[in-house]
C-alpha cells in the first residue's frame, strides 16, 4: 500500500475537483443553455427526461474516452 502525502492527498483532490468543474461546464454549456424545452408536464416524466439527458451526456463522454485512449491522447484535450 502506497502512502500519500497530505500535499498529494490535496493535489489529487484538486485535480479530481477540476475534472468534476469542467464536465458541469460542459453540461451547462452544451445542453443547459440549449433552446430546447423540456416535453413533459408531469413532474415524474420530467425527472425521467432529465435523468435521460444526463445519461446520453455521460455515453458520449464514455465515449470521447475511448476514443482518446485508442488515439493515446487526454480525454479533455
Amino acid at each position: 500500500m502506497q502512502m500519500h502525502s497530505l500535499a498529494d492527498e490535496v493535489a489529487l483532490l484538486c485535480h479530481e475537483r477540476w475534472e468534476v468543474k469542467v464536465a458541469c461546464d460542459a453540461v451547462r454549456t452544451h445542453t443547459l443553455e440549449r433552446e430546447e424545452t423540456l416535453r413533459p408536464r408531469v413532474p415524474e416524466r420530467v425527472w425521467q427526461e432529465l435523468w435521460g439527458l444526463l445519461v446520453a451526456y455521460n455515453r458520449v463522454r464514455r465515449q470521447i474516452e475511448c476514443f482518446a485512449e485508442v488515439q493515446r491522447v487526454y480525454p479533455l484535450r
